[in-house]
């Protein structure tokens, strides 16, 4: 028999200041699945156990496209609540489902491959040393500011095709408009035709440069082919920007917590298998901590929940990420699963590892001046990034 959970408030007195909000713990040890409420007071069920996380982000019951459920009420992508941006901000891959994904991921998948960014990996490390260069200046920096949201938008800029000043207007009014602010804040309402404003300033740039060889030329040829509307071409890149900033600045600075605080870590990073690293600290530190919606057709079972057309299932990334199988971990679920898996895991993975052995070949005895259990963190049910982090560059040759 199945039943209806009471709700659960997701967003707790201690969300911001805590890496592990309190409500995850209770979350992942208390079932499999539970009733939440959003931001907005929007419900929505959540998932926390690894084999049914898996089974349900493959069900094709379940749909990312909110259109599809909008006459069951369903208040995503229907009225403006905090965090829905991806379902709401133009026809992406994110809120697709069938051919209308697949043709879209088609023209972006190439660029996105894992073949195609090794040939990247000289580029990355390059605008890392660059970068290094830049702090080294100093005593004390501002690792987010300072490093790893300058780093971040320039490999975008570079690898897209988009100029500096468009990457960074996209990444910091995007940034805004995945946040947990209420949509009709004056900062929200002001953010959105900003983004736009950069979106087409760096399409009507693209449009003057022949033969171009990157994501944004792949875009407008597409555009001119016929496979995707102008309207696409300007969500999905927009998207595309946003997604590939603020997770990897998030587990930029997540990783410098990790290996600053672990020897064994900071010896594998520098002298070993550092991709292990970057595996383990995607498994223990996801950057989001929910996979994106995805909504019901029909009736569903979830372990014992009825689950209603429309209904809004999430799945908690770090609480399903720590399942041991038979004394083994398995596999970690922080890009997704299935055919909606995240298409930049390969550039989050080569960037993550260029900016951490850097930063710790360059400054090795570097330190964080404020601990990673005393940050702020800014974000909802999207990427989570720390407000600032401050380290002391201390012994670093220069």
């Amino acid at each position: 028999m199945t039943t209806q959970a009471a709700r659960c408030p997701l967003h707790t007195s201690d969300y911001t200041t805590s890496p592990h909000p309190a409500v995850f713990e209770e979350l992942a040890g208390s079932g499999p699945v539970h009733r939440i409420s959003l931001p907005g007071d929007v419900p929505a069920w959540l998932i926390t156990e690894r084999d049914l996380a898996e089974r349900t982000l493959r069900d094709p019951r379940l749909v990312k496209d909110p259109m599809r459920v909008a006459r069951y009420g369903q208040p995503v992508g229907s009225r403006r609540v905090p965090d829905d941006f991806t379902s709401v901000g133009g026809r992406t891959i994110m809120n697709l489902d069938g051919d209308d994904h697949v043709r879209i991921r088609r023209v972006i998948g190439r660029r996105l491959s894992g073949a195609v960014l090794d040939t990247a990996r000289p580029m990355v490390q390059d605008l890392v040393c660059h970068r290094l260069d830049a702090i080294a200046r100093n005593d004390t920096v501002d690792l987010i500011e300072d490093f790893a949201v300058p780093l971040v938008t320039d490999v975008i800029g570079r690898l897209f095709g988009v100029r500096a000043d468009f990457t960074r207007a996209i990444v910091t009014h995007g940034s805004k408009l995945f946040g947990p602010q209420h949509p009709a804040d004056p900062d929200m309402v002001e953010a959105y035709p900003l983004l736009v404003q950069a979106v087409i300033g760096a399409l009507d740039e693209g449009l003057s440069w022949e033969d171009r060889d990157d994501l944004l030329g792949d875009l407008l040829l597409a555009q001119r082919d016929g496979r995707l509307r102008k309207r696409e071409v300007m969500s999905n890149l927009a998207l595309l920007i946003i997604a590939a900033a603020d997770p990897m600045i998030a587990l930029i600075a997540r990783g410098v917590a990790l290996v600053q605080a672990d020897n064994d870590a900071r010896a594998e990073l520098l002298h070993g298998d550092a991709d292990a690293v970057v595996e383990s600290l995607l498994r223990e530190q996801p950057p989001i901590p929910f996979t994106g919606w995805r909504f019901a057709t029909e009736p569903m079972d979830l372990a014992g929940h009825s689950v209603a057309p429309g209904d809004a299932v999430l799945v908690l990334i770090p609480a399903v990420n720590r399942t041991v199988d038979a004394g083994h971990r398995q596999g970690h679920l922080s890009f997704g699963v299935g055919v909606h898996r995240c298409p930049g895991n390969h550039l989050a993975r080569i960037e993550t590892v260029a900016a951490l052995r850097g930063l710790f070949s360059r400054f090795p005895d570097l330190r964080l001046e404020l601990p990673f259990e005393k940050w702020v963190w800014v974000g909802g049910i999207g990427p989570r990034v720390p407000e600032r982090v401050p380290v002391l560059l201390t012994g670093a040759a220069r």
